[in-house]
């Protein structure tokens, strides 16, 4: 049988209310635990920097271990982030199928089927969507002919957070996606029915934190119980590369804002750009223009920049 699964593939019945509060405790717990894993590996020295072309935005990466199973390595990305609460909800609550196909562009995941096999209610108000998930997600950056396809049954919550940063002491509010993975009667191995390997991620997701003027620090952790026979050196290689999509994000909002933002701006008495000829050097970066750099013109700001500080777009507008 190939994927996608037929849509009733699992056998979901009721869970009781039992094993239902039992998995809203966990869910809370798994938000809390992702927030302090996120937060204590960021205090270790970062192993590597990243830069994102198109928003010049940087993220530090940072290897560490899970708070709770320090046998777990995993790893995390810390960035900065100009969004809103609503904008990162509307993001991260993937209650469509194109919902899943735009999260999972933006963030290097080739969702090959997804299901919900259980909706949770949330426990409070502050829990915005709690349910378990099953998953086949193609590795990107591994050749598909070198591995085989793995699938995940795991706890997926998106909540509003409050959290104690340990590098300040300071209380501080945001929101938090997590992942768990989670073992379930009714979601069963499928390797030998399909060739497909279990996976689980521990304690992982994205981690907004309320910063100033409008911006967030932007965590994202990733952590897998069982590797497999992959080298520790190799994992931690794939776990950057999954890592530092996490600059995708932004530019992402920014191109979702830009056709609003051409129709107010087109809605505006035209300026006339102004003269480049004594403009020496790049009015975003300060870098000097050569004898043969191309000076640009920023099409709502006016500012005169390089070639390397502008990006160029076709935009539709009503």
């Amino acid at each position: 049988m190939s994927l996608p699964l037929p849509r009733d593939f699992f056998d979901c019945r009721p869970l009781p209310q039992s094993e239902e509060h039992d998995l809203l405790d966990l869910a809370a717990a798994v938000c809390h635990d992702t927030a302090l894993n996120a937060l204590t590996m960021a205090q270790r020295p970062p192993s590597k920097e990243i830069i994102n072309e198109a928003t010049k935005r940087r993220a530090t990466l940072h290897f560490g271990t899970d708070l709770v199973d320090p046998a777990m390595y995993g790893l995390t990305g810390v960035s900065r982030l100009r969004t809103t609460i609503d904008e990162l909800v509307d993001f991260l609550l993937l209650t469509t199928p194109e919902k899943v196909r735009i999260y999972g562009n933006v963030v290097g995941q080739a969702v090959l089927d997804r299901m919900t096999l259980y909706q949770l209610p949330p426990r409070d108000s502050s829990m915005l969507a709690a349910s378990v998930q099953w998953a086949v997600i193609e590795n990107p950056f591994l050749s598909s002919a070198l591995t085989l396809k793995r699938d995940t049954c795991f706890l997926e919550v998106l909540q509003r957070i409050e959290v104690t940063d340990p590098a300040t002491g300071q209380r501080r509010r945001g929101l938090v996606r997590a992942t768990h993975s989670v073992a379930m009667d009714s979601c069963p191995s499928l390797r030998k029915s399909h060739n497909i390997v279990r996976g689980a991620l521990i304690r992982s997701g994205h981690l907004f934190l309320e910063a100033q003027d409008g911006e967030f620090d932007y965590y994202y952790t990733y952590i897998v119980a069982d590797p497999g026979s992959v080298p520790k050196f190799v994992s931690l290689r794939i776990f950057q590369k999954i890592v530092s999509q996490m600059l995708n994000v932004e530019h992402h909002f920014a191109l979702t804002r830009l056709p609003a933002l051409m129709a107010e701006i087109a809605k505006e008495p035209r300026r006339r750009f102004k003269p480049d000829g004594a403009i020496a050097a790049c009015e975003a970066c300060a870098s000097k223009f050569s004898v043969f750099g191309s000076k640009r013109h920023c099409y709502k700001c006016h500012q005169v920049v390089c070639s390397a500080c502008i990006q160029t777009y076709a935009v539709r507008t009503q």
